[in-house]
């Protein structure tokens, strides 16, 4: 979900950037659309006209989706990130209905990967500001895009303060987050709140296991971070994707997110709550990224050299240092 929400915000900002002059309809946005209060009442994730919820666009909506306009979202939901066949094969789906429907009259197709034996692959980078695709996009009838390496950087900063406001989650999940922090916070107004997110499942092979990390490191790191922020009174909120025992992080002031895994909730729950701290500590990841950027939070990248966690190397301005940083920019594209 991290990835389709940055893509999301490239291709919204550019459209707003150019004058809401094309329409936007965001196919890989479907599968989310109804956790966030805009596109829960805007299914098709368009912009800047809706379309209209007719029985064909329903069926396309199901085909592309592998659901029902609507339909309410399991409450403890899992977004894995790797052996997800229903992501494996919506993505396999896609591919298709661009292959062939970007071979039909009026219609111009623009890809940054191509699919290989089931594998995304990246073949170039597609940069929507420049002024040959700009060009390309709003001189042609209809444009499919498809991709992962499609991005608008310099219309994605000019509009940030205005993107963060078409992606509130619904308020079902931003209720119970809301809940969560304040038992997270406890009754001391100077409680210095850090996020801390956890990735274990798929990370043992992402990036050659570089950022894979045992509990036992993320509650060392830990300390670190509350030695150097000693007088903010630190208290932690972790979430993750494994289950995490309370007795890992002893000697420091912990609670676990609502969502899965560290809850039984839906895993937006974590994303939200991560937005609401005052600093997230994560190795690199979109899915920190993504609620430092909705929250406004800075990062503190965790890399596994401990000389690292100090407040000089705190990501202030969120994703967008984010996609300079060293470590960072592996995963934030």
């Amino acid at each position: 979900m991290g990835n389709q929400l940055i893509r999301f915000f490239h291709l919204l900002a550019w459209v707003k950037e150019n004058n809401d002059s094309c329409q936007l309809i965001n196919v890989n946005f479907w599968q989310y659309a109804d956790l966030f209060d805009f596109w829960t009442s805007n299914p098709f994730c368009s912009y800047p006209g809706e379309i209209s919820p007719n029985w064909i666009n329903r069926a396309l909506y199901r085909l592309a989706s592998g659901k029902q306009i609507s339909s309410i979202p399991e409450p403890n939901a899992i977004d894995k990130t790797t052996g997800n066949e229903q992501h494996a094969t919506l993505r396999r789906r896609h591919h298709r209905l661009h292959r062939h429907l970007s071979r039909l009259p009026n219609i111009q197709s623009l890809t940054s990967e191509s699919l290989v034996n089931g594998n995304d692959v990246v073949t170039e980078i597609i940069n929507l500001d420049s002024n040959h695709v700009r060009h390309s996009i709003l001189d042609s009838p209809i444009t499919f895009l498809g991709g992962w390496r499609i991005e608008a950087w310099e219309s994605f900063y000019h509009q940030r303060t205005a993107i963060r406001s078409y992606f509130q989650v619904v308020r079902q999940y931003r209720s119970i987050a809301n809940e969560c922090i304040a038992r997270a916070r406890g009754t001391n107004d100077t409680t210095m709140l850090v996020g801390v997110l956890i990735r274990q499942d798929d990370y043992s092979g992402w990036a050659g296991g570089r950022y894979y990390f045992s509990t036992e490191k993320y509650a060392k790191f830990m300390r670190i971070v509350q030695d150097v922020f000693s007088n903010k009174n630190c208290s932690f909120l972790v979430v993750s994707d494994e289950k995490q025992l309370a007795q890992n992080f002893l000697g420091l002031n912990v609670s676990f997110g609502t969502g899965s895994a560290t809850g039984p909730g839906h895993y937006i729950e974590n994303l939200v709550e991560l937005s609401f701290c005052d600093l997230i500590l994560s190795p690199p990841s979109t899915f920190s990224v993504v609620a430092a950027y909705l929250g406004n939070v800075p990062i503190l990248p965790i890399t596994g050299d401990e000389t690292g966690l100090s407040e000089a190397n705190i990501l202030h301005d969120n994703i967008f240092s984010a996609r300079l940083d060293p470590h960072f920019s592996s995963s934030v594209k």
